[in-house]
């Protein structure tokens, strides 16, 4: 009974102290010992993300990822954040072995990281990778607007106007169902821009 105390009794002092919440792992002759997890490190570089700290998210992410090498989600967000570092090349390199991997993306999909690898070759220049990606997150989820309109701003790019008046229109009807009334008249905007 001393045994389940004493284990309570920690994990309590962990809360207690703000810590994150963690394995805890009793090792002969009663030591506690807290182990991090994949999770934890994930969670910890998400905050870090959006506080701006992209190497500290970077840091967790890597961490995340040799705990749990087929996590493709912790791949995907690193990526984000190496973009946010402006190291395009890295993050393009991270969304590609998200998707290689194609495991463990908890709430997203691979669309997702198509579509942000997408934006990254788009801003290195690569228009036609760009859009070869959009159109892979597209197939994978036709119902994202973003990805049908960064498609029409490759497509405009390339002076392709009806390409782009294309998607433009698509991501306008997604947006107006989805609520989003000023991406919708950004898009339609974009569309008197071409005509």
């Amino acid at each position: 009974m001393d045994y389940i105390r004493q284990t309570f009794a920690a994990l309590g002092l962990v809360v207690l102290l703000g810590g994150t919440p963690a394995a805890l792992a009793v090792q002969p002759g009663h030591t506690l010992v807290a182990q991090t997890t994949a999770e934890d490190f994930f969670t910890r570089g998400l905050k870090k993300k959006q506080a701006g700290d992209f190497a500290g998210a970077i840091a967790d992410y890597t961490r995340a990822i040799q705990l749990k090498p087929k996590y493709s989600l912790a791949y995907n967000n690193r990526g984000n954040a190496r973009s946010g570092a402006d190291d395009k090349k890295g993050a393009i390199a991270d969304f590609t072995k998200a998707i290689q991997i194609n495991a463990d993306w908890g709430d997203i999909g691979p669309a997702t990281a198509y579509y942000n690898r997408g934006n990254n070759k788009y801003t290195l220049g690569d228009k036609q990778g760009a859009i070869a990606d959009y159109n892979q997150s597209i197939k994978l989820d036709s119902t994202d607007p973003d990805a049908y309109y960064n498609r029409g701003n490759a497509f405009a790019s390339l002076r392709n106007k009806k390409a782009a008046i294309a998607d433009f229109q698509k991501s306008a009807d997604l947006y107006r169902k989805a609520g989003k009334t000023a991406d919708y008249k950004d898009a339609l905007a974009r569309i008197q821009k071409l005509k």
